[in-house]
């Protein structure tokens, strides 16, 4: 039996009504549960004007979008119209129509028939070519009351949307503004962090350039005074300060960067079975100049018993360093830190305590932000950038773990707790205890091309690989570099990556290309270490990739076993 609402001319069933209402508003409940998730831009638009049209029930839909910072009006999104059908919506709006009085009345405007509306007859016959005679559009008008746009919906054939579907479509329309607001939001933000992150990475870039000189430099210098019976405690004393501060430079700039890698997601752990104590005892050896610099008492107290963590040794170790030279630099000279490692409730739990400034109790909360320092350092050249506490945050929860800061106000001191989850206990690995004593000079026979555009850290570097007794020639842009290893044939290059007239990567190539540089040692010896340069080298050919400033002795020993390791093979 066919229900009286379906009978021609029969009035509509309320229950239909009330169905297709209730599915509207399911549309409309949906759409927005979708664009709360959304951040990019076309997604919210082509989200927006699908429902915009289902809730209207027209045939085609189209939303237009204005430039972020101008006037222009483009087709930001359609739904069911052709390229060809779209050029002539396009030729349409060019002479005004819809959109300009939409605009200027600022309001929602339907037009029953387009073909037989005298107010559009400029319209009609590319409407015709577009394939559509009714439409409404309702302007997109943000918070401060700017037309950002338009939301439009058509009709194949002669038709006046009802109050309530214009009602519909102003609250997609009403909604889409503030998501595709966010959404530009988002993207400057996005665009921001960007920039802040290339700016960092040039920026330690620039740093890096005068640290490695002074860094050869410096080694040189306690080379030659040691070779020649001529150390004293002056020189000794002048050298250390130079060496400290320039740790602490190379400190500042890998923290900003490691916080940009953070920020970004391109920070990637080293994970493996590591022991507690190991973590301790590189955090204290990272940190002893500073705190034995300001004459302060240091107590470390361990577990009995071996404690193991999942985790990258060389991070968390840092996390510990950060938190005792934060101690350092806020106790006043001669001051007590403590360090203490326990077990508890399947936890490792470090705590850095000190006697020093303290920190206010309304300053706790803030105390792990970005840029933040609370109290006063003892020493201002050595109270940093604010940022090596939200470094620890960072870190420590990458690993599981959390940090707490606890203090009775100023000048009571500060005590920090670090929280990360055990690992069953298994039988530790060997390890090797280091050997006492100073590093021995390595001999050293090899030939050695040093390519940098930086004369001052080419010539010092050159000076430092000399003293072994290694043959050393240097070059100072990409060409000269290529040709100074064809006649002199090294046994080694180290090339700068940003070199003048030819790249260090092209350079790299070029001489794999040669049958006498497939064997060569090819090191990347340069100030950028985001993991794109890193890759960027690799596919060029280099066999490593060192970040200035390098331990000048480590890079001698590389040198001479890469060499080695090669000679072997061969």
């Amino acid at each position: 039996m066919v229900k009286a609402s379906r009978l021609a001319g029969a009035a509509p069933d309320r229950s239909d009504e009330l169905a297709v209402q209730f599915a509207d508003l399911q549309r409309l409940h949906e759409m927005s549960d979708r664009l709360s998730s959304m951040r990019e831009l076309q997604p919210i638009l082509d989200e927006t004007l699908q429902t915009a049209a289902a809730v209207a029930s027209a045939d085609l839909g189209l939303l237009f979008l204005r430039e972020e910072n101008g006037d222009n009006l483009e087709v930001a999104s359609k739904l069911g119209f052709s390229d060809e059908s779209l050029a002539a919506v396009e030729e349409a709006l060019s002479r005004g129509g819809v959109l300009g009085l939409c605009a200027q009345g600022g309001r929602r405007t339907p037009v029953e028939d387009i073909e037989t509306d005298p107010a559009f007859t400029t319209y009609a016959e590319a409407a015709q070519r577009a394939g559509f005679r009714g439409l409404h559009c309702t302007p997109l008008v943000n918070r401060a009351g700017r037309n950002i746009g338009f939301l439009s919906v058509y009709y194949r054939r002669p038709r006046r949307p009802s109050d309530r579907e214009m009602d519909l479509v102003e609250v997609c329309a009403s909604q889409a503004t503030a998501f595709i607001e966010n959404a530009r939001l988002y993207k400057a933000l996005r665009e921001a962090d960007r920039s802040k992150n290339e700016f960092l990475a040039t920026l330690a870039h620039e740093l890096r350039n005068p640290l490695a000189p002074i860094r050869n430099a410096v080694h040189v210098l306690q080379l030659v005074l040691h070779l020649n019976g001529a150390r004293t405690e002056e020189s000794k004393w002048a050298l250390a300060v130079i060496e400290r501060q320039m740790q602490q430079l190379a400190r500042l700039v890998d923290d900003l960067l490691d916080l940009a890698r953070i920020t970004s997601g391109k920070l990637e752990l080293r994970r493996e079975r590591i022991v507690l104590s190991d973590i301790l005892k590189a955090a204290v050896e990272a940190s002893s100049p500073l705190i034995d610099g300001y004459g302060h008492e240091l107590i470390v107290c361990e577990p009995p018993e071996p404690l193991y963590l999942d985790g990258d040794l060389t991070r968390l170790a840092q996390v510990v360093s950060n938190l005792l030279n934060n101690a350092a630099k806020y106790t006043e000279r001669g001051g007590l830190i403590r360090l203490v490692a326990e077990r508890q409730d399947g936890e490792a739990v470090i705590t850095v305590r000190d006697n020093g400034t303290g920190i206010p109790v309304e300053m706790l909360p803030r105390i792990f932000e970005m840029f933040t320092q609370a109290g006063r350092a003892h020493d201002p050249v050595q109270s940093g950038l604010g940022i090596g506490l939200t470094l620890v945050k960072q870190l420590v929860e990458l690993h599981g773990g959390t940090v707490e800061a606890r203090s009775d106000g100023p000048d009571r001191g500060s005590e920090l707790t670090v929280r990360l989850p055990l690992l069953r206990e298994t039988e530790p690995a060997p390890t090797s205890e280091p050997e006492d004593g100073e590093p021995a000079i390595p001999s050293s026979s090899l030939r050695i091309l040093v390519v940098d555009d930086n004369p001052d850290s080419a010539d010092s570097l050159a000076a430092l690989l000399a003293i072994p007794g290694n043959q050393v020639r240097v070059a100072y842009d990409g060409l000269d570099g290529v040709a100074l290893a064809a006649e002199f044939r090294p046994d080694a290059a180290l090339l700068d990556l940003r070199l003048p007239r030819l790249d260090g990567y092209e350079v790299a190539q070029r001489i794999r290309e040669q049958p006498w540089g497939k064997d060569m040692v090819l090191i990347a010896l340069t100030g950028w270490g985001q993991d794109e340069a890193k890759q960027l080298s690799k596919e060029a050919g280099f066999d490593q990739h060192l970040v200035k400033p390098v331990d000048p002795a480590a890079l001698l020993d590389l040198v001479s076993s890469l060499h080695q390791g090669r000679s072997r093979v061969g």
